[in-house]
């Protein structure tokens, strides 16, 4: 099977535990596992929406996303919740898009 057609579902029931231990490392909170659909300001085959810890950086989120795409064997864009809001607050006819997005995630 092809890891493109791997469902979001399926991946945060499997990986549920590696993922939390890898986003509280990095100091990320609440993680979500989206469907992408080319839809957050970098592509990936996989999102992650996170929230930002106390203290978390940019490296932090790197970090983050190339821990989560060696567990998975491909890319994986991580992006905070504040950045969801400011990249789509600037084309607000997208802002239903970002509310079906959220809701569709899978919450680990």
């Amino acid at each position: 099977m092809s890891r493109k057609l791997i469902n979001p579902d399926l991946l945060a029931r499997f990986y549920r535990d590696e993922i939390r231990r890898i986003v509280l490392e990095h100091k990320g909170l609440n993680p979500r596992v989206v469907k992408t659909r080319n839809r957050l300001p970098v592509y990936g085959e996989i999102g992650m929406v996170i929230d930002a810890g106390e203290g978390q950086s940019v490296i932090d989120l790197a970090q983050m996303g190339f821990a989560l795409g060696k567990l998975f064997g491909f890319e994986v864009t991580v992006v905070t919740t504040a950045q969801l809001s400011e990249f789509f607050h600037a084309r607000s006819y997208w802002a239903a898009e970002v509310t079906t997005m959220l809701n569709d995630s899978y919450p680990l």
